[in-house]
């Protein structure tokens, strides 16, 4: 990580005792297939980690499958921890992202049926939600970067004239965060 980035996250996050950067992969081709502790589709068992053998030797990384694969091969997160200034064990910052892949919350009724507890997810949910609100961001700056759509204003005055809202696009648009 170049010292500039490094320089510039530690005065925005000046009250922060340490930091720890860690970096999720999903982008790769490696797969696992086990002899035993496997689910119905011969996947790895949620809460698999691999920290020997395929990673790299001289840096702290490590593959987990935090979740169970619905349908097909299910495809581990490579986690790269980059900086790890509050000295952290190994076996913390892998259960900090194990127990954080609860914790994401997909919309909460399917099939008419409520869920109790959420679903395990194979990415820490923070880049999930940030995900989503990099393509809310993405649909935003569409729609704002096309003046045309937006010209709707009256020769004769400086008002703009709106049109009226429909319902199927206020859903379509709108969000909570």
């Amino acid at each position: 990580m170049p010292t500039t980035e490094v320089a510039a996250m530690k005065k925005a996050f000046a009250k922060i005792n340490a930091l720890l950067v860690i970096i999720a992969s999903k982008r790769h081709h490696v797969r696992f297939f086990p002899q035993s502790g496997v689910d119905k589709n011969a996947n790895p068992l949620p809460g698999t980690l691999v920290e020997t053998g395929v990673t790299q030797p001289f840096e702290n990384d490590f593959y987990l499958y935090a979740h169970t694969a619905i349908k097909g091969t299910a495809r581990p997160v490579h986690y790269n921890v980059l900086l790890n200034e509050p000295q952290w064990p190994q076996d913390k910052s892998h259960t900090l992202i194990y127990e954080h892949s609860y914790q994401y919350i997909p919309e909460f009724h399917r099939g008419g049926r409520q869920r109790h507890r959420p679903p395990s997810v194979s990415l820490f949910p923070a880049v999930y939600y940030a995900h989503i609100a990099s393509l809310r961001g993405a649909h935003h700056s569409k729609s704002f970067s096309n003046p045309a759509a937006y010209d709707n204003t009256v020769s004769n005055t400086t008002e703009p004239v709106y049109e009226p809202l429909h319902h199927q696009h206020v859903f379509r648009s709108s969000y909570l965060l």
